[in-house]
């Protein structure tokens, strides 16, 4: 419930967009639309297993592997995808989880398995999209560890972390992943009262920033 009313308080701060057209209206839709689901499967090694709720996961195993399906707002991204999956930790104690799609061929392993903090990041990874996230819980206080998400050197779409509900597994030789965004979801709904949550509709005019009191206008 919380999700939803924030989500809804989201919609109203982002504000009314104009659609440019009837056409650009109803593509913007279906791209929303389908940004709120994952489904993807391919052969892979390894043995993994990992949920995700919201802002929470929590996997335990390794795995890589080849990929064919969609992927939410990245879309089909090819023909198929290379995969990277890491995740450790105690229930309720710690947590370790990296998630990595379209991984480069030819890239190193080892820039994705290891934890980055807030002032050690790499300059670039050699793939689309890297997911590399934790906690840890110390009594009752939670400390969170730097979760970083990098969009692909070669320019391909951002894709967003948060809002997930999935399941992703690699049973020995096969891989299978199942995923529903809920703040993509949100932001489907409001695409159809003009509002544009995320800022991701392409096919629309937004509303001018407001100038500054006083500011004075152009000759």
């Amino acid at each position: 419930m919380r999700t939803i009313l924030l989500g809804a308080l989201l919609c109203l701060l982002a504000g009314c967009v104009s659609p440019q057209s009837v056409g650009g209206y109803f593509a913007d839709r279906g791209s929303d639309f389908a940004a709120s689901f994952r489904g993807s499967g391919g052969p892979a090694v390894g043995l993994h297993a990992r949920v995700k709720l919201l802002i929470f996961s929590y996997g335990l195993g390794f795995a890589y592997g080849h990929s064919y399906g969609w992927d939410g707002q990245i879309g089909a991204s090819g023909p198929g995808w290379n995969k990277l999956a890491a995740s450790a930790g105690v229930p309720f104690v710690w947590s370790y989880d990296v998630d990595v799609r379209n991984l480069d061929p030819d890239a190193a392993w080892r820039p994705f398995l290891r934890m980055y903090y807030e002032n050690d990041p790499p300059d670039r990874f050699d793939a689309e999209v890297a997911d590399i996230g934790g906690w840890i819980l110390m009594g009752t206080i939670a400390y969170g560890v730097k979760s970083l998400r990098f969009p692909a050197s070669k320019g391909m779409r951002y894709a967003d972390n948060f809002g997930w509900i999935e399941v992703d597994a690699t049973p020995l030789l096969l891989n299978a992943r199942a995923g529903f965004n809920a703040v993509h979801f949100l932001d489907f709904l409001g695409g159809w009262f003009c509002l544009d949550m995320l800022g991701n509709d392409r096919h629309v005019v937004r509303p001018e920033a407001p100038r500054a009191a006083g500011a004075h206008a152009e000759p």
